[in-house]
């Protein structure tokens, strides 16, 4: 080993030193307003003392970002330096020292550092209700106790009704795309409702067949391809979300069809109160968030049969990859009929599309068109629904871009 003395005079190698490095919290959080951000800086600030933060306002938007050094840990743990002799060596060789950490000091590092990442949780949970207290407000209510109300506000008539409030389990995504069908078929009473949920982001439902958080582990975040249902029967909801088995084979299907294509997909008719459509059948919609769906209204041509047919849900769009993945796939949904007992979802990509298709995009809206118009023309079919706004993606960077465009979804009929 070489020793530095007094008389050496030390430089900094060119190879970059090893680093320990510890980080606190860092967070950025989009406020609605001007205003709101002010607010929840002052939280930050005042009751977590996390002093370093700030406002970053721009044309777009405001940005809080939440950050402390209180629990910063950086040091060099391994550094090579070049030794400039007084006298030259017999070698001609600059000489070349390593300061390298024993195993008692990275032993006392670690140790360091797993205790600032519990101060961080404790940091974290304190903001957590910091926030809850000072932004929300904790309207609590007494469940499964009936609740007296007048169907007028003014006092005027005797109608009164019976109201039970109930805690609804939670969902746990957000970038879901949600639909509200009613189950009013046969043995169905009329306020019989599913809530259907496709795919998004998220850790998921506790949900009742053992899936996702109820197998024992931690939830974790991730993008799903399922199709979650909250059920109202005889006036009362469930208890939890479930899931919709989901077929593309076998006796959930009926006059399928192979199309003739090397990978044995198949195609069908699906016979709904939206209309009748072709569809090559699919397994799912694939892991998915960022698109959205609507429930097809009943057509006027359309003949009026809860008992046999299914309400048609169209999905569009999504992203099923990073930001730069928006897609413009079109699907529809078909739930067995009400009267099943084993109910099925089945997804279709919808067959013979007419038209210009909208771009590629996610974040979107997509709202089903009740039909108040005349009669429908074969050549521009009778309105549906309809798609606008959301992101996509332009040029060959893959930049983001807000779209403004609008379409319409028309369904043609033909004999």
């Amino acid at each position: 080993a070489t020793a530095i003395t007094a008389e050496d005079t030390i430089k900094n190698n060119d190879e970059p030193p090893i680093t320990f490095k510890h980080e606190p919290p860092l967070l950025h959080v989009a406020a609605a307003s001007l205003e709101a951000g002010k607010k929840l800086l002052h939280i930050c600030k005042s009751v977590c003392a996390m002093r370093e933060s700030g406002l970053v306002v721009t044309d777009q938007r405001v940005t809080v970002e939440l950050r402390t050094t209180g629990t910063l840990l950086c040091l060099p743990l391994m550094v090579q330096l070049l030794m400039m002799p007084t006298t030259t060596s017999l070698s001609g060789e600059e000489p070349c020292v390593s300061l390298v950490p024993n195993e008692q000091y990275l032993l006392a590092l670690a140790d360091m550092a797993n205790s600032r990442m519990v101060q961080n949780e404790v940091l974290l949970g304190k903001l957590f209700a910091a926030f809850q207290e000072e932004l929300f407000e904790d309207s609590k209510i007494n469940t499964n106790e009936a609740t007296t109300i007048r169907a007028n506000d003014d006092g005027v008539g005797n109608d009164e009704y019976k109201v039970t409030l109930q805690s609804l389990p939670p969902l746990n995504l957000w970038k879901t795309a949600a639909v509200v069908i009613p189950r009013n078929g046969i043995n169905r009473r009329g306020n019989d409702l599913d809530v259907l949920a496709f795919g998004g982001q998220g850790t998921g439902p506790d949900i009742a067949n053992g899936d996702g958080a109820s197998n024992g582990k931690a939830p974790t975040c991730r993008r799903w391809d399922a199709v979650f249902r909250f059920a109202r029967r005889d006036g009362v909801w469930s208890d939890r979300w479930d899931t919709i088995s989901l077929s593309a084979k076998g006796s959930a299907i009926k006059n399928a069809v192979s199309n003739g294509k090397e990978d044995g997909s198949m195609e069908t008719t699906f016979v709904t109160d939206s209309g009748i459509f072709k569809v090559q059948l699919t397994t799912s919609l694939g892991a998915r968030e960022g698109h959205c769906a609507c429930v097809l209204p009943y057509l006027k041509t359309t003949e009026r049969t809860d008992a046999k047919r299914s309400r048609a849900v169209v999905l569009f769009g999504g992203r099923t990859g990073g930001p730069s993945s928006p897609s413009n796939d079109l699907f529809l949904f078909d739930l067995s009929t009400a009267q099943s007992s084993n109910e099925v979802g089945i997804f279709g990509r919808l067959i013979d599309i007419r038209g210009s298709p909208p771009e590629p995009r996610f974040g979107h809206t997509m709202t089903a068109i009740q039909n108040k118009s005349g009669p429908s023309t074969v050549q521009h079919g009778e309105p549906v629904a309809v798609v606008a706004g959301g992101t996509g993606i332009t040029g060959s960077g893959g930049n983001a871009v807000s779209l403004s465009s609008v379409y319409i979804l028309s369904c043609i009929t033909e004999n």
